[in-house]
C-alpha cells in the first residue's frame, strides 16, 4: 500500500473534543496529486470519505470510520494576498487567515476570530458569530469532486450554517475584503476574543455549539433555562459557562455525547415545545 494511505488511525487524536474510533484509512495528503491518488484509492476500494477539518464541530462515532478520512495538509494550508483579495487554502487555519489578514489591515472576518477549525470546514458549514458569516466574504471556490474533477465555483448558496458545497472537497477560497486602519481590526479582534473567553469553554475539551439557533431563539438559554448546565453522563457534560457546550472531562466516549444529546433535546422539547437540532457533524 502507498506510504500515503495509513491504516486503523485513531481518531480521538484530530477531533477537538478528543473523542473517536478508528478510520480503517487515513490519508493526509499535501497536494493536489497525492489527493487524487487517495481518492482513486478510495473509489477503487468501494469506501466512503470524509473530509476531516480542523476536528472541531466533529463527533466520531466510538466503532470508528468504515471508510477513508482524508485530511489536507502542506500546499492546501497556503495563503496568499492579492490586492484586497485573500487566497486561503482549504486547509489553512481559520484563525490563521484571520491573522494573516490582519497584518495586511485587511477587514471583513473579525466577528470570527476565536472560531476554530480549518477555512474548508468554515466554508462548508458557513460559520458565523457576531452577525457575520464566512459566506458574506468569499467571492469563489476550488472545489474536486470525488472523481478528482476540480472546477471553481461562484454562485453559491450560503444559508445559516450551511453552504450548496455538499459531496465537494473545498481546496481554495478567495475572499474578497476591504481595507481598514490596523487598530480599529485590532481592536475589533480583541473584543470579539475577550467575549468568547467571556461567554464560552474555550479552554475545555469540547466541539463548540452543539446545537444551531433555533429561529428567533438562542439553543444555550433554552438548554440553562431547562435547568440542564452540569447535567453530566459519565465524562460528557453540559457547560456550566456556556449550555450549548459539551465538554469532554477526560474520558468521555461518543456514546455519552450523543446520550447527553438526546436527553437535552427531549427535555427541551418537552418544556418549550422547540425541537434542537445539531449543528456538530456525527460520523
Amino acid at each position: 500500500m502507498d506510504s500515503l494511505i495509513k491504516e486503523n488511525i485513531p481518531m480521538n487524536e484530530y477531533t477537538s473534543l478528543k473523542i473517536g474510533g478508528r478510520a480503517r484509512f487515513f490519508a493526509n495528503p499535501s497536494n493536489k496529486e497525492e489527493l487524487k491518488k487517495a481518492l482513486g484509492f478510495a473509489k477503487e476500494k468501494d469506501i466512503p470519505i470524509f473530509i476531516l477539518g480542523g476536528g472541531t464541530n466533529t463527533l466520531i462515532k466510538d466503532e470508528g470510520v468504515r471508510g477513508m478520512v482524508i485530511k489536507l495538509d502542506g500546499d492546501f494550508k497556503n495563503i496568499e494576498r492579492q490586492g484586497l483579495e485573500v487566497k486561503a487554502g482549504g486547509g489553512a487555519s481559520l484563525a490563521s487567515l484571520i491573522s494573516y489578514c490582519q497584518g495586511f489591515s485587511l477587514s471583513g472576518l473579525e466577528n470570527l476570530a476565536g472560531i476554530p477549525g480549518s477555512v474548508g470546514g468554515a466554508i462548508f458549514g458557513n460559520a458565523g458569530a457576531f452577525g457575520t458569516q464566512i459566506g458574506d466574504c468569499v467571492k469563489s471556490v476550488v472545489v474536486m469532486d470525488r472523481d478528482g474533477n476540480e472546477r471553481i465555483v461562484k454562485d453559491i448558496n450560503f444559508f445559516y450554517r450551511g453552504s450548496s458545497l455538499k459531496d465537494t472537497i473545498i481546496l481554495e477560497v478567495l475572499f474578497s475584503l476591504k481595507e481598514d486602519v490596523r487598530w480599529r481590526i485590532d481592536e475589533k479582534i480583541a473584543s470579539v476574543l475577550s467575549k468568547r473567553r467571556e461567554t464560552q469553554p474555550i479552554s475545555k475539551q469540547t466541539a463548540g455549539c452543539i446545537f444551531k439557533n433555533p429561529e428567533g431563539k438562542f439553543a444555550g438559554e433554552l438548554i440553562e433555562k431547562a435547568g440542564l448546565k452540569g447535567r453530566s453522563i459519565k465524562d460528557a457534560i453540559v457547560s456550566i459557562k456556556h449550555a450549548n457546550f459539551i465538554e469532554n472531562r477526560g474520558n468521555a466516549k461518543a456514546e455519552d455525547v450523543l446520550q447527553l444529546i438526546t436527553f437535552i433535546k427531549r427535555r427541551v422539547y418537552e418544556l418549550y415545545g422547540v425541537m434542537l437540532y445539531e449543528e456538530i457533524v456525527v460520523i
